[in-house]
């Protein structure tokens, strides 16, 4: 047997999933470029918060301030900032801020919730057991701050945010399917804003993704949004922008990761010189060897497993334009993410910009491989029935080989919810399009 391993729960503690495949098969693992890459040391944060790029330092900003809020990204993403704020926090203590003036307000959009467990993982138990930890609540005391030129989004902001005199704002720089890259002012717009203003936003989001795909394909010219797609400008940026400037966002810490979700390169000062900055090596980092022809592909969702569709973006176009199947691995306990705009709320129910993922023709069979069985946490995704829904590796294998026999060319792509696969800029969008 051929053997894979491909890595599993970013929050609860990574682990090795192994994968067999039939000798006869030629399997083909496709990493990102800088998936081995090592770990931040805490020097190396240290040196980049005292060089920040286009403002002050922490603790030259802090100075004669009285409230801080240091926003970090939700359980939604497989980061963890424990070492990173604890930086922060030393440098707000060094300039006199007490600790009882700080609060940390994780940055959910429209997302469900987390409790005490995850706030320990996302930040550590030092952390969370010292110093006030929040949900953002989109649904109430979010004041009204102005409206943005790009596309006359009214910014309702979380009231407690506008409370502080001091916003720190902790996030990843990674492919995003919408806005090209994540991180930046994304922790402003969705993270910390009403849901009307989300949906405002999300509405003209998806409006411009689907007329640039439409484009695309019809002229056959380069996507102008899409899964790292990010030129001097970005029309979904430039909305989330406005809405940092309004907030008033002070001071922004980036980071890339490698596949086992740990940070391995910072960036950090304002806002729109750690986002450009960022991306010119995230598009380098996350960049992914494309691999066609092939019979199956193997696309593992792991640092954002309970977003999982986002794994489905790119990756399908590996197969054979006469057909193959897919099989989407997301173990997750947890569930898909409560999403109050995109998600599933009971047969019958839906977020308001709940549109089905359509899966490609050319996809025969899309496997959904879960140990962690939950009918109730499902992304809309049709057509139904190309959905297979499995939870042993052994029923997997048996079905693909009695669809494809001894022989059979696979690729994995080990981290597909941020991998950014080197396909030809026309046939980028071919394969699915993305409901989140």
């Amino acid at each position: 047997m051929t053997k894979v391993n491909v890595n599993q729960l970013p929050q609860q503690g990574v682990k090795s999933l192994e994968l067999q495949f039939p000798d006869g098969w030629d399997v083909h693992i496709a990493n990102m470029n800088g998936h081995d890459r090592r770990p931040l040391t805490i020097d190396a944060v240290r040196a980049s918060l005292q060089k920040p790029l286009g403002t002050k330092t922490i603790q030259e900003l802090a100075k004669g301030k009285n409230e801080v809020a240091i926003i970090f990204d939700d359980y939604a993403r497989g980061s963890k900032w424990g070492d990173i704020a604890t930086l922060v926090l030393e440098d707000l203590a060094a300039a006199g801020i007490p600790d009882e003036n700080i609060r940390f307000i994780c940055g959910l959009g429209n997302h469900g919730t987390g409790n005490r467990t995850d706030m320990v993982r996302k930040l550590n138990e030092d952390i969370v057991s010292r110093y006030m930890v929040v949900n953002h609540n989109a649904f109430v005391n979010c004041k009204e701050v102005g409206t943005t030129k790009n596309w006359g989004t009214k910014i309702e902001a979380n009231g407690e945010l506008m409370e502080c005199d001091l916003k720190i704002a902790l996030g990843v720089t990674c492919p995003h399917p919408i806005a090209g890259f994540g991180g930046g002012t994304k922790a402003i717009l969705p993270g910390v804003v009403s849901y009307q203003t989300i949906v405002d936003n999300h509405a003209n989001s998806f409006k411009a993704a689907f007329a640039a795909m439409k484009e695309s394909q019809e002229k056959g010219t380069p996507p102008t949004i899409g899964m790292a797609v990010y030129g001097d400008s970005h029309p979904v940026v430039d909305d989330s922008d406005e809405a940092a400037e309004m907030v008033g966002l002070d001071f922004v810490i980036n980071t890339l990761v490698n596949s086992r979700g740990e940070h391995v390169s910072v960036y950090a000062g304002h806002y729109h010189e750690v986002h450009m900055a960022a991306i010119k090596e995230g598009k380098s980092h996350y960049l992914t060897p494309y691999v066609k022809n092939t019979d199956i592909v193997i696309a593992n969702a792991f640092y954002k497993a309970n977003e999982n569709l986002i794994a489905l973006f790119a990756t399908p176009n590996s197969l054979k334009r006469e057909g193959g199947d897919l099989v989407l691995i997301n173990n997750c306990p947890e569930g898909q993410v409560p999403h109050y705009y995109a998600g599933e709320w009971g047969k019958f129910s839906r977020g308001v910009g709940a549109t089905p993922s359509q899966l490609a023709p050319f996809v025969n069979n899309c496997i959904l491989y879960n140990e962690y069985k939950y009918p109730g946490s499902f992304w809309p995704m049709e057509p139904k029935e190309k959905l297979r829904q499995m939870d042993k590796w052994a029923d997997v294998i048996t079905l693909l080989k009695k669809l494809h026999g001894d022989q059979a060319k696979v690729v994995v792509y080990p981290n597909a919810t941020i991998q950014y696969i080197a396909i030809t800029e026309k046939s980028r969008h071919d394969a699915v399009c993305p409901a989140h």
